[in-house]
């Protein structure tokens, strides 16, 4: 059961136990304010969803990141290693 389903169902509950006999004007208010409860849970979930994938997404492109940069630091500890080696030879002519 969603959790605000049941609050509204709470809310209107309440309202009920308060108002003693309630108008067909009270129980319509209660139904449209737990309609509109639902409505904003709805939206609430599919942004979350949204947020959820947009932050999956950006874990993927930050690792693929990461493994760019270190295959760019092999090549440039590859390419230090051999310019050492190429100094060195120099140096001992």
């Amino acid at each position: 059961m969603n959790i605000h389903f049941l609050k509204a169902f709470v809310v209107i509950a309440t309202i009920f136990l308060f108002s003693g006999c309630a108008s067909t004007s009270d129980v319509e208010f209660a139904r449209a304010q737990a309609e509109e409860a639902q409505k904003t849970a709805n939206e609430a979930k599919k942004s979350a969803s949204a947020a959820l994938l947009a932050a999956e997404a950006a874990k993927t492109a930050a690792e693929e990141a990461k493994q760019s940069a270190d295959a760019a630091k092999q090549s440039s500890d590859a390419t230090n290693s051999k310019m050492d080696q190429v100094f060195r030879k120099s140096m001992r002519k």
